[in-house]
């Protein structure tokens, strides 16, 4: 009976995972709410189970472990690092621990650790209802920004400068919880944002690649357009990132597994942490550009250590260096009325994949998180030059048009 590996969550990000876990020789079962994902064809069984109902999936984990079915609980790139840890420890598999993966699912708690680590000294405060939003919101000063708990991809999250849009604000962050109660604000930190992958064994983090984030302005709401791998920052500030990193996971406790953060560097050339989690990067940065960029194997360093197997360093070591970035067209809001030119913009040399998660008739809405982009374009060449025409060509052929409704 070959082993096998429960993976949460069906979205696209979950295909490389899949793909990868069957070319290691697992067996594989996946869970996710709708059982039209599109990571679903790539499973050799599947399970209609929202990826937050980790009693359900602990139950499933339970089930399966109990009939030798699976070793291990996995997930990467997507939000579901409590879901993971809790199913695993009741069904008696390798995991970080519930309580550890609850300090990077919530980030209250997540706040908190770094703070109480020394770790980070941003100035926080949580609130449950309005009220205590306003005094937290008097507290802190602005500008701030107010953020659910417990969601991802910019859901729910408002940059506030004043009084005014407070309660807009603070009511878009709670209708974005999932499960938690408590909204987050924070004071704002300036500077260049970046995403950092690494890898954590036996308390040891191995730097997996970091990358350089494009957002449009952020006048109100934080969505990002694009991201380049590797980073353009100075080796020294990379060495304090990942030194920043080690730091944080020593204060929230991740001893083994995957370990991203979203860092800024400030105007002062200060390394801060927007958030850390128990997770690879989304974006189809680990999924694909970390791999484009430097030839490593982030999905199977993560899996070999989630079915209790030794790290093989490696995975982890870059074979080379590429130049690669994921952005997205980004259409006027309104009805998509045609997408032309697809097909040859992916036979271009250079372009490694392009997703598109709309189509003709539907309607884009404002701005105003990561999930509202409609189109994911992932390009690599040897040099900054040469990506650069490589993005040109496809902006050349690759067009989405909208009109306002």
């Amino acid at each position: 009976m070959r082993k096998g590996i429960l993976i949460i969550g069906g979205g696209l990000l979950q295909i490389p995972a899949l793909i990868r876990a069957r070319e290691l020789g697992y067996e594989t079962y996946l869970t996710d709410l709708s059982g039209s994902c599109a990571a679903r064809p790539f499973a050799d069984n599947f399970y209609e189970i929202d990826i937050n109902n980790f009693s359900e999936t602990a139950s499933l984990a339970q089930e399966l472990a109990s009939k030798s079915l699976i070793s291990a609980v996995y997930t990467q790139g997507t939000d579901a690092e409590y879901t993971v840890a809790f199913a695993a420890f009741k069904a008696g598999l390798f995991g970080i621990g519930p309580d550890v993966a609850k300090k990077c699912k919530n980030k209250v708690l997540m706040r908190q650790a770094l703070r109480d680590g020394g770790v980070e000294d941003v100035v926080f405060e949580s609130a449950s209802n309005y009220d205590d939003c306003v005094r937290a919101a008097k507290k802190i000063g602005y500008p701030l920004y107010i953020k659910p708990s417990d969601n991802s991809a910019s859901r729910g999250i408002t940059r506030v400068i004043n009084s005014n849009n407070l309660e807009k604000a603070y009511l878009s962050a709670k209708n974005s919880l999932l499960t938690e109660s408590l909204v987050l604000l924070e004071a704002e930190m300036i500077g260049s944002e970046h995403s950092v992958d690494c890898v954590i064994y036996d308390g040891i983090l191995y730097p997996a690649g970091i990358s350089d984030r494009v957002f449009l302005e952020k006048e109100i709401f934080a969505v990002q357009t694009e991201s380049v791998t590797p980073s353009t920052l100075p080796a020294e500030i990379q060495a304090r990132m990942f030194q920043k990193m080690t730091e944080a996971a020593n204060a929230i406790g991740v001893k083994n597994g995957a370990f991203k953060g979203d860092l800024i560097v400030d105007l002062s050339g200060n390394v801060r942490i927007i958030e850390v989690t128990a997770r690879t990067s989304g974006g189809y940065d680990s999924q694909y550009r970390k791999p484009l960029s430097f030839g490593i194997d982030i999905i199977k360093a993560t899996i070999d250590i989630a079915m209790g197997k030794a790290l093989d360093p490696l995975d982890l070591i870059p074979k080379y260096v590429m130049r690669s970035k994921t952005y997205s067209l980004m259409p006027e809001p309104g009805i998509i009325v045609s997408i032309d030119g697809l097909r040859e913009a992916q036979e271009i040399p250079g372009v490694h994949k392009i997703v598109v998660t709309s189509s003709v008739g539907h309607k884009i809405e404002e701005y105003k998180d990561c999930s509202i982009r409609t189109n994911f374009i992932t390009i690599s060449a040897p040099t900054s030059i040469e990506l650069k025409k490589v993005q040109d060509a496809v902006n050349q052929i690759f067009v989405i048009k909208t009109v306002k409704n």
